[in-house]
Protein backbone atom coordinates (compact mmCIF):
# COMPACT_ATOMS: atom_id res chain seq x y z
CA UNK A 1 0.00 0.00 0.00
CA UNK A 2 1.39 3.43 -0.91
CA UNK A 3 2.57 5.55 2.01
CA UNK A 4 0.04 8.35 1.36
CA UNK A 5 -2.91 5.93 1.64
CA UNK A 6 -1.45 4.32 4.75
CA UNK A 7 -1.31 7.73 6.47
CA UNK A 8 -4.89 8.52 5.42
CA UNK A 9 -6.08 5.18 6.79
CA UNK A 10 -4.29 5.87 10.06
CA UNK A 11 -5.97 9.28 10.31
CA UNK A 12 -9.33 7.68 9.57
CA UNK A 13 -8.84 5.14 12.37
CA UNK A 14 -8.04 7.94 14.81
CA UNK A 15 -11.12 9.87 13.69
CA UNK A 16 -13.31 6.79 14.14
CA UNK A 17 -12.10 6.43 17.72
CA UNK A 18 -12.98 10.05 18.45
CA UNK A 19 -16.19 10.02 16.46
CA UNK A 20 -17.69 6.55 15.97
CA UNK A 21 -19.76 6.56 12.78
CA UNK A 22 -22.62 4.49 14.15
CA UNK A 23 -23.16 6.44 17.36
CA UNK A 24 -25.58 9.35 17.05
CA UNK A 25 -25.22 10.06 20.77
CA UNK A 26 -21.67 11.14 19.97
CA UNK A 27 -23.13 14.16 18.20
CA UNK A 28 -25.95 14.64 20.69
CA UNK A 29 -23.47 15.16 23.51
CA UNK A 30 -22.13 18.25 21.75
CA UNK A 31 -25.58 19.81 22.04
CA UNK A 32 -25.64 19.01 25.77
CA UNK A 33 -22.21 20.56 26.26
CA UNK A 34 -23.15 23.65 24.27
CA UNK A 35 -26.29 24.02 26.40
CA UNK A 36 -24.14 24.01 29.55
CA UNK A 37 -21.75 26.59 28.04
CA UNK A 38 -24.68 28.86 27.16
CA UNK A 39 -26.10 28.40 30.67
CA UNK A 40 -22.79 29.45 32.21
CA UNK A 41 -22.63 32.52 29.95
CA UNK A 42 -26.11 33.52 31.10
CA UNK A 43 -25.18 33.01 34.76
CA UNK A 44 -22.04 35.13 34.31
CA UNK A 45 -24.06 37.90 32.65
CA UNK A 46 -26.60 37.79 35.50
CA UNK A 47 -23.85 38.04 38.11
CA UNK A 48 -22.14 40.90 36.30
CA UNK A 49 -25.43 42.82 36.02
CA UNK A 50 -26.54 41.71 39.51
CA UNK A 51 -29.97 40.77 38.14
CA UNK A 52 -31.53 37.53 39.39
CA UNK A 53 -34.85 37.60 37.51
CA UNK A 54 -35.56 39.15 34.11
CA UNK A 55 -33.02 41.21 32.22
CA UNK A 56 -33.46 44.70 33.67
CA UNK A 57 -32.92 46.12 30.16
CA UNK A 58 -29.28 45.03 30.36
CA UNK A 59 -28.23 44.45 26.74
CA UNK A 60 -25.57 41.84 27.50
CA UNK A 61 -27.96 39.89 29.72
CA UNK A 62 -30.79 40.16 27.17
CA UNK A 63 -28.54 38.67 24.48
CA UNK A 64 -27.25 35.90 26.76
CA UNK A 65 -30.75 34.87 27.87
CA UNK A 66 -32.11 34.92 24.31
CA UNK A 67 -29.21 32.83 23.00
CA UNK A 68 -29.79 30.29 25.77
CA UNK A 69 -33.59 30.30 25.42
CA UNK A 70 -33.45 30.04 21.62
CA UNK A 71 -31.16 27.04 21.93
CA UNK A 72 -33.56 25.45 24.43
CA UNK A 73 -36.49 26.11 22.08
CA UNK A 74 -35.04 24.53 18.93
CA UNK A 75 -32.79 21.72 20.11
CA UNK A 76 -35.28 19.30 21.73
CA UNK A 77 -37.68 19.25 18.78
CA UNK A 78 -34.95 18.89 16.19
CA UNK A 79 -33.06 16.14 18.02
CA UNK A 80 -36.34 14.32 18.49
CA UNK A 81 -37.03 14.55 14.75
CA UNK A 82 -33.52 13.29 13.99
CA UNK A 83 -34.04 10.39 16.41
CA UNK A 84 -37.34 9.52 14.73
CA UNK A 85 -35.62 9.63 11.35
CA UNK A 86 -33.01 7.21 12.63
CA UNK A 87 -35.71 4.89 13.97
CA UNK A 88 -37.31 4.89 10.53
CA UNK A 89 -34.07 3.48 9.12
CA UNK A 90 -32.60 6.59 7.52
CA UNK A 91 -28.92 6.06 6.68
CA UNK A 92 -26.32 6.96 9.28
CA UNK A 93 -24.69 9.34 6.81
CA UNK A 94 -27.94 11.30 6.52
CA UNK A 95 -28.44 11.27 10.31
CA UNK A 96 -24.94 12.62 10.87
CA UNK A 97 -25.38 15.18 8.10
CA UNK A 98 -28.58 16.44 9.78
CA UNK A 99 -26.85 16.60 13.17
CA UNK A 100 -23.82 18.43 11.81
CA UNK A 101 -25.91 20.96 9.86
CA UNK A 102 -28.01 21.58 12.96
CA UNK A 103 -25.00 21.84 15.27
CA UNK A 104 -23.31 24.31 12.93
CA UNK A 105 -26.49 26.35 12.76
CA UNK A 106 -26.90 26.45 16.53
CA UNK A 107 -23.26 27.33 17.15
CA UNK A 108 -23.33 30.08 14.55
CA UNK A 109 -26.59 31.43 15.98
CA UNK A 110 -25.22 31.42 19.53
CA UNK A 111 -22.11 33.26 18.44
CA UNK A 112 -23.84 35.82 16.23
CA UNK A 113 -26.61 36.76 18.67
CA UNK A 114 -24.19 37.02 21.59
CA UNK A 115 -22.22 39.74 19.79
CA UNK A 116 -22.98 43.26 21.00
CA UNK A 117 -22.66 44.56 17.45
CA UNK A 118 -24.44 41.80 15.58
CA UNK A 119 -23.83 41.00 11.93
CA UNK A 120 -27.31 39.93 10.86
CA UNK A 121 -25.95 37.88 7.95
CA UNK A 122 -24.50 35.27 10.34
CA UNK A 123 -27.78 35.05 12.21
CA UNK A 124 -29.70 34.54 8.96
CA UNK A 125 -27.33 31.78 7.82
CA UNK A 126 -27.59 30.17 11.26
CA UNK A 127 -31.38 30.09 11.09
CA UNK A 128 -31.29 28.78 7.52
CA UNK A 129 -29.11 25.88 8.70
CA UNK A 130 -31.42 25.28 11.66
CA UNK A 131 -34.55 25.30 9.50
CA UNK A 132 -32.84 23.09 6.92
CA UNK A 133 -32.14 20.46 9.59
CA UNK A 134 -35.74 20.60 10.85
CA UNK A 135 -37.31 20.48 7.39
CA UNK A 136 -34.98 17.76 6.08
CA UNK A 137 -35.61 15.66 9.20
CA UNK A 138 -39.36 15.96 8.79
CA UNK A 139 -39.15 15.19 5.07
CA UNK A 140 -36.95 12.13 5.56
CA UNK A 141 -39.38 10.78 8.16
CA UNK A 142 -42.31 11.36 5.79
CA UNK A 143 -40.41 9.87 2.86
CA UNK A 144 -39.42 6.74 4.81
CA UNK A 145 -42.93 6.31 6.15
CA UNK A 146 -44.50 6.61 2.71
CA UNK A 147 -42.12 4.21 1.00
CA UNK A 148 -41.91 1.67 3.84
CA UNK A 149 -45.70 1.55 4.02
CA UNK A 150 -45.98 0.87 0.29
CA UNK A 151 -43.56 -2.05 0.30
Amino acid sequence: MPKQYSKKLSNLRILKRIYPHDDRSCLFRFFALLFVVLSIQTIKARRAAQIAIGTGNNKRLERATRVHANFAEYVPLTLLLISFAEQRGISQIMIHFLCLVFLLGRMLHAWSVSQTIENLKFRVVAMMLTFAAIILSALTISYSYFFKTLS
